[in-house]
């Protein structure tokens, strides 16, 4: 039995946003070994490694790693214990394993197929030979389970070859049923097997569940999901100063304060650290040192991140208040006309104001650019109001409808009492106005009213915000957010960050 050996020294990193933060770094100084998947159960951690299909245990929370058992595979992909004696894996060569007596050795009990590709017969010859890889696994108990991976002909190619599947086992591995399905019809499956399962702080094919939400990890933002799977809302990532990025697990360590980890494919290796704090509405990025993480493991507070270049450090993140991020991008396709072109505002903010309203935001260097986004089915000819704390005594408001103005809270007065709202000689920003056609006598369509404003007339690093849209005509619902507030009191506005 090989031991790794370890360092352990309590860190302080200071590193951009990290703020001296608490970290131990359990790197192994004297071994290559890279851990790329991992997994608890009770007090006992298991890593499975990058490349040399070997499992690994840790009994003192990941301090000190005993090898346990070298597999027939290279890159093994999941590792789950159910209890303290009955374990599961997955990876290339279709190799499903279990062990029921605690890790001392496992047994290959993966479904039988030929001609089969193995790590010792690559079969080159063979234009039937058949490559399959399992990247996905949850076991709900110690007899069900569901597996997803896919297959290609080497020698055909992967375009011309590949095929996707899921397997699925009752009876913890005695036999199994293979499901061929459609693209839309993954998610179902993946349901309709979790289904009523209960699980906290825990990941489950994918999706990670919070006592009152469900979260995955998409390739346009967080997908989030309030009735368990039903629907999903995509909130968008921040822009990423490298252009080929993968974004791994998801950790909440409170309702509002969460973690995606990951990192970069290029030559030099960066890892990704992306916050919120605000349950997965917003996202920023968080500077830091590390090479790309390939794998994060939580036990409470505390995450255990592992990674390139043999990173191995647990992290306890301080805790933060509720807060939101304005994400910083490239707003040049953002056109101030009121109407929503695909792509237009990728990258921004999403704010769900109510069903069918939404609020987004972007800046770049010297502008904030902000949307109220109509479903037109059902709200059509609304008037927009935004308003903005200056200061402790000084509130912004700007007006769009069929012309454009604001004016300044002082005290307790609007500067509308004396001398009148200020139209037209509007200062540092920008909307589309709301069109009336006379002939017609009927306002022009619409998607959004649309603000670009200058940074420069707004508070530094962060804003309060509150908005009021109004039907033109009169007869429907005022649509205020936050619901109710009052808008000479920032206390309950929406409050969003601009780091």
């Amino acid at each position: 039995m090989k031991s790794i050996p370890r360092i352990l020294f309590l860190l302080c990193v200071i590193v951009g946003n990290l703020n001296a933060q608490e970290w131990q770094d359990y790197t192994m100084p004297n071994d290559t070994t890279i851990f790329h998947k991992m997994c608890k159960v009770e007090n006992s951690y298991w890593a499975i490694d990058y490349g040399n299909g070997q499992i690994f245990n840790s009994s003192n929370n990941g301090k000190d790693w005993q090898l346990q058992f070298e597999t027939q595979g290279e890159f093994l992909e999941r590792i789950q214990f159910v209890d303290k004696n009955t374990g599961y894996l997955c990876g290339d060569y279709g190799i499903i394993m279990k062990t029921t007596n605690g890790g001392k050795s496992w047994k290959n009990i993966g479904p039988k197929y030929a001609p089969r590709i193995t790590k010792t017969d690559p079969m080159e010859k063979d234009s039937a030979a058949l490559k399959r890889y399992f990247y996905e696994m949850y076991f709900k108990d110690k007899e069900q389970g569901l597996l997803w991976g896919f297959e290609i002909k080497p020698l055909i190619g992967w375009r011309a070859s590949q095929k996707r599947f899921f397997y699925k086992t009752l009876d913890g591995g005695k036999s199994w049923e293979r499901i061929d399905y459609k693209r839309e019809e993954y998610d179902g499956i993946v349901q309709s097997f979790l289904e009523g399962i209960k699980v906290q702080e825990e990941v489950a094919m994918g999706i990670y569940y919070t006592p009152k939400k469900m979260h995955k990890i998409g390739w346009q933002g967080m997908e989030v999901s309030k009735d368990k799977g039903q629907n999903w809302e995509i909130f968008p990532y921040p822009q990423f100063s490298d252009d080929r990025v993968m974004l791994r697990t998801t950790h909440f360590i409170s309702e509002h304060q969460g973690y995606v980890f990951g990192g970069n494919f290029e030559e030099e290796s960066q890892g990704y650290i992306v916050e919120t704090l605000d349950g997965g509405r917003t996202w920023r990025v968080l500077e830091n040192e590390l090479p790309h993480i390939h794998y994060s493991l939580q036990n409470g507070n505390e995450i255990l991140l592992s990674g390139k270049d043999k990173m191995l450090k647990k992290w306890r993140p301080s805790a933060k208040a509720d807060s939101s991020f304005i994400h910083k991008g490239e707003a040049a396709k953002i056109l101030i006309d009121g109407i929503i072109k695909k792509r237009e505002w990728q990258g921004a903010n999403k704010t769900i104001i109510k069903e069918g309203v939404d609020l987004y935001t972007l800046q770049d260097d010297h502008f904030l650019y902000l949307s109220i986004q109509y479903d037109t089915a059902l709200y059509t000819n609304y008037s927009g109001d935004l308003y903005f704390e200056l200061a402790n005594d000084s509130l912004l408001h700007l007006h769009v409808s069929q012309q454009l103005g604001e004016r300044i809270l002082k005290g307790t007065e609007w500067t509308d009492s004396s001398p009148a709202f200020r139209w037209a000689y509007i200062a540092d920003w920008t909307a589309n106005q709301i069109k009336f056609d006379k002939k017609d006598k009927t306002y022009l369509p619409y998607q959004a009213l649309e603000f670009q404003i200058a940074k420069s007339k707004l508070p530094e690093g962060r804003l309060k915000i509150a908005l009021e849209s109004r039907d033109l005509n009169g007869e429907k619902e005022v649509i205020s957010f936050p619901g109710g507030s009052d808008l000479k009191s920032t206390k309950d506005w929406l409050l969003l960050y601009l780091d």
